[in-house]
């Protein structure tokens, strides 16, 4: 679990980055693979991974194994716990 400051978790989720994928994972429920993430969000790669990578370590992220794929989802309850807790 990553461990970040109340100030270093609010900065991080302002990010634009960073709002735009949470925002797709509250518009669409099902998990999604990161390549099909980066290209709905028109987004590179590297960047959706890192950002996901992170979101993952502070448990706002689900990721859930499917045949040969996995998939990401947001953790809503971990997510709304955060927001209220930073606020």
């Amino acid at each position: 679990n990553l461990k970040l400051s109340k100030a270093q978790k609010i900065y991080f989720l302002k990010k634009k980055e960073v709002e735009r994928i949470i925002n797709f994972f509250k518009e669409n429920n099902g998990g999604v693979t990161k390549t099909r993430l980066a290209e709905a969000l028109n987004m590179h790669y590297n960047t959706l991974k890192n950002n996901i990578n992170k979101l993952e370590k502070l448990s706002l992220i689900k990721k859930i194994k499917k045949s040969n794929s996995i998939l990401y989802s947001l953790n809503s309850r971990k997510y709304d716990d955060l927001i209220l807790n930073i606020n």
